[in-house]
């Protein structure tokens, strides 16, 4: 599904982010299975909750400028023959 799919984008990215280890906009892009284009997009999901996001050309790595910033996304599934009325 696509909904479940962009969730574990931004997940992956967020974890990646907060590592420092995404590599150049083009790798990380390529790691997520988006374009240059749609990692921008993500960035502006994550901006629209508060992060600061900057790009280190001699680390080559995108990095939260807040330490404390994190992005929590849970969900779960549950087959409607699993719910009890």
């Amino acid at each position: 599904m696509d909904v479940i799919k962009a969730i574990e984008r931004i997940k992956t990215a967020n974890m990646l982010i907060k590592k420092e280890c995404t590599g150049s906009p083009r790798k990380f892009a390529a790691r997520l299975g988006v374009s240059t284009r749609q990692l921008y997009n993500i960035f502006g999901f994550f901006k629209n909750y508060g992060a600061t996001i900057k790009y280190s050309r001699t680390r080559e790595t995108f990095y939260y400028t807040e330490k404390d910033f994190d992005l929590i996304i849970d969900f779960s599934i549950t087959p409607i023959s699993e719910v009890t009325f």
